[in-house]
C-alpha cells in the first residue's frame, strides 16, 4: 500500500491541473447556456453603410490596375448579415452599382458580380449628386439606426466646365449637404487618392461628423485602407494571430481566415487541428474560398476546436474573425484624440447580449492592452481590472477597465486589447490618430504674395460653437497684428492675411479658444511659422514638424534610458535567481532523502 502522504505529494499538484482545465472547458459552454448576469442591455442600433466610388477618367492613373475592385469585394465580404449597406459610382453621371439592402449572401454575391463595372470612364466628378442620391432616405436623426458613408475620390468637385458651377457645388455640399447629414448624426469616412485631390473637403467631410480620413498615393494598399475603416465602422470579434496560428475554443460557430500576400502566385494553407489542410483548390461544403491576387478570404464553419496553422507568409494584417456565442464587447475608442489626453478603455465578455459575471469563470480570465505606434514597434502593454478603484466603477462586476495615459506622440497608433481565458482568447484592435492641436491648421502663400489660413477643427475635440480664432501676424522688427479669423462653411475657418508684398521673414501663429467636449475651457497656441516673402519663389518653414521631430527624438533618448533600467534590472533578477537557486540546491542535498518518493521496491513491500 501507498502511502498516502506520498501519494498526495507526487499526484496534488498534477491533478490540480487535470481538474483546472477540465473545469475551464466545461465552464465556456456552462456560462453560454446559464450566465449570472445584468440586466438586458438596450437594443443595439442597425448599422446602415453606404459605400461611393469615383470612376471619373483621372482613376486612371491613380488606380490603373483597378484595385478598387478588390478592396470593395472584401469590404462587403466581411459585413455581418444583420446590416444594411449599399454600393454607389459616380462620375458625371451617379450609378447605384449594387441596390441598398441586407448584407446577406444573396446581396454580396451581387457585389462580387457588379465590382466588374468599377472603372475608370466618368468625365467629372460629381461628388454632391452622389451624396444626395445615396442619402435620399436620411432626412431626419433616427436612433435606431447607425449610418455611415465611405467616399473614396481622386479628385476635386468637377460638375462641368464652367469652374463657377464647380465652386457653387462645392459649396452646396459643404453648407446643405454636411449641415444634414452632422445634424442626421452620420459618420463620413473618407479615402483621398493622391495629393491631387480636394483633401480640404474630404477632411471638412470626415472631421465634421467624427470619422476618418485617409491620404493615400497608390492604390496597392486600399484594401488594408478599407479594412481600418472597416474596423471603425463594423468591428467583428477576432481571435488573436500568433506567428499565424489561433487557438479555436468550442464556443465558436465559425472562423474566417483573412491573409495578405505579396506574391500573387503563392497559395494559401489553412490547416486544422486534426491535420486537414484547406486550399482554394479543394471544394468543401463548410468552405467558402474567395482569392484575389492581393489577399486570401476562407470562410469555415462548425471549426474543430484547437491550434490552427495558416501556411503563408506571415503579414501583421492578417486576421482571424469569428462568430461565437462568447463575445469580446470593448469601448469603442475615438478615431481622434488629442496628446496627452486620458484614454478610458473598458471591457468585458458576454453571452446572449447579456454581461458574464460569474467569478468561478472570471477567475482565470485576464486582459491587457498593448500599444504599438504606426510603426509597428510595440511600446507598453496595460492590463484591465475588475476591482473597483480608479475608472472601475464597481469590483467584480465582469466589466475590466484601464486608463492609458502615455499617448502623447502624435501620429496613428495601435491598440490591441488580449484576452487570455486558459482554454479561450479574444482579440480586439482599434487604431486612434493622437494629434497636436484639435484642428488642421494650414498656412500658405497664395499667387499674390499674401497668407492664406485655413483651419479645420475636429470636431469631436472641440465646441465649434465656442471657438474664438486669431491669427497673429509680425514681420521682422514691426508690432504684431492680430486677425480674428470667421467661420466659412460648418467645417472650415479662413482668413487671408496681406502681405502687401512686403519682402522679408513674415511669422504667423494661430491661437484657439474653445471648450472642449466636456465643457472645460481649452486654449492652444501653435509654435511660429515662418514664411518667407521676396523676390524668389517663398521659402517656408513649418516649426509645427520640427518641434515634433525634437519631442520624437527626446523620446528615442528616453527610451535608450530606460533599455538601461532594463538591462541593469535583468542583472540584478540573474543575481537573485543564481543566489536563490544556490540556497534550494543546498536544501535539496540536505533533505533529498526526505523529498523524493519511496522507491518501487519499497513500495510493493510496505
Amino acid at each position: 500500500m501507498i502511502p498516502q502522504q506520498h501519494f498526495f505529494r507526487k499526484t496534488s499538484v498534477f491533478a490540480s491541473i487535470l481538474i483546472c482545465a477540465a473545469f475551464l472547458s466545461l465552464s465556456i459552454s456552462n456560462v453560454i447556456a446559464k450566465s449570472t448576469i445584468t440586466p438586458e442591455k438596450a437594443s443595439v442600433p442597425i448599422k446602415d453603410i453606404r459605400i461611393l466610388i469615383d470612376i471619373s477618367g483621372s482613376m486612371k492613373k491613380t488606380d490603373p490596375n483597378n484595385f478598387r475592385r478588390p478592396a470593395v469585394k472584401l469590404f462587403a465580404s466581411l459585413l455581418p448579415e444583420d446590416i444594411f449597406s449599399g454600393v454607389w459610382t459616380f462620375g458625371k453621371w451617379v450609378n447605384m452599382l449594387v441596390p441598398h439592402g441586407i448584407a446577406d449572401s444573396k446581396w454580396k454575391a451581387v457585389v462580387h458580380e457588379q465590382t466588374s463595372n468599377i472603372n475608370s470612364t466618368g468625365l467629372f466628378t460629381n461628388i454632391e449628386e452622389a451624396l444626395r442620391r445615396a442619402t435620399w432616405d436620411w432626412k431626419e436623426y433616427n436612433p435606431h439606426y447607425e449610418r455611415t458613408i465611405i467616399i473614396l475620390s481622386d479628385g476635386v468637385v468637377d460638375i462641368s466646365n464652367n469652374p463657377e458651377e464647380n465652386n457653387d457645388s462645392r459649396s452646396r455640399i459643404l453648407k446643405d449637404i454636411l449641415t444634414t447629414l452632422s445634424d442626421t448624426k452620420v459618420t463620413i469616412h473618407t479615402i483621398a487618392l493622391s495629393s491631387l485631390s480636394d483633401k480640404d473637403l474630404l477632411q471638412q467631410l470626415s472631421f465634421a461628423t467624427g470619422g476618418i480620413h485617409e491620404t493615400i498615393e497608390t492604390t496597392e494598399d486600399l484594401d488594408k485602407t478599407f479594412m481600418r475603416i472597416f474596423d471603425a465602422a463594423t468591428p467583428r470579434d477576432e481571435l488573436p494571430l500568433t506567428n499565424n496560428k489561433v487557438k479555436v475554443d468550442n464556443s465558436i460557430k465559425e472562423i474566417t481566415f483573412l491573409t495578405f500576400r505579396k506574391d500573387k502566385s503563392s497559395n494559401t494553407t489553412i490547416i486544422s487541428p486534426s491535420g486537414k489542410k484547406y486550399s482554394h483548390k479543394k471544394e468543401n461544403d463548410d468552405v467558402t474560398w474567395h482569392s484575389e491576387n492581393r489577399y486570401d478570404l476562407v470562410t469555415i464553419k462548425t471549426p474543430e476546436t484547437g491550434t490552427w496553422r495558416i501556411d503563408a507568409a506571415i503579414d501583421p494584417d492578417n486576421r482571424v474573425m469569428v462568430v461565437t456565442d462568447l463575445r469580446l464587447i470593448t469601448t469603442n475608442l475615438p478615431d481622434n484624440i488629442l496628446a496627452k489626453d486620458t484614454i478610458s478603455l473598458y471591457a468585458h465578455l458576454e453571452s446572449e447580449q447579456k454581461i458574464i459575471k460569474r467569478r468561478d469563470f472570471l477567475h482565470f480570465v485576464r486582459m491587457a492592452v498593448k500599444h504599438s505606434d504606426e510603426t509597428g514597434n510595440s511600446r507598453y502593454s496595460i492590463k484591465l481590472k475588475d476591482d473597483g478603484k480608479g475608472i472601475d466603477e464597481h469590483k467584480r462586476d465582469g466589466i475590466y477597465s484601464a486608463e492609458i495615459k502615455k499617448a502623447n506622440i502624435p501620429g496613428k497608433h495601435t491598440f490591441e486589447l488580449l484576452v487570455n481565458g486558459t482554454t479561450f482568447k479574444r482579440r480586439n484592435t482599434q487604431t486612434i490618430n493622437i494629434v497636436k492641436y484639435p484642428a488642421i491648421i494650414d498656412i500658405n502663400v497664395t499667387s499674390n504674395n499674401d497668407i492664406a489660413v485655413s483651419i479645420i477643427p475636429y470636431q469631436t475635440l472641440i465646441d465649434t460653437e465656442s471657438m474664438k480664432i486669431t491669427a497673429i501676424h509680425s514681420l521682422s522688427g514691426d508690432n504684431d497684428e492680430k486677425y480674428f479669423i470667421e467661420k466659412t462653411s460648418p467645417a472650415e475657418w479662413k482668413t487671408i492675411i496681406p502681405t502687401n508684398t512686403v519682402t522679408g521673414n513674415h511669422t504667423i501663429t494661430i491661437k484657439v479658444v474653445g471648450n472642449n467636449k466636456h465643457g472645460e475651457t481649452i486654449i492652444f497656441t501653435t509654435e511660429p511659422k515662418n514664411i518667407s516673402i521676396g523676390d524668389n519663389n517663398p521659402v517656408k518653414t513649418d516649426h509645427l514638424e520640427t518641434t515634433i521631430v525634437e519631442e520624437n527624438n527626446d523620446i528615442i533618448e528616453n527610451e535608450s534610458t530606460s533599455w538601461l533600467n532594463v538591462i541593469l534590472s535583468m542583472l540584478g533578477f540573474n543575481l537573485v535567481f543564481i543566489l536563490s537557486t544556490f540556497s534550494l540546491y543546498k536544501l535539496w542535498v540536505k533533505y533529498r532523502y526526505k523529498l523524493l518518493p519511496i522507491p518501487c521496491e519499497e513500495m510493493s513491500n510496505a
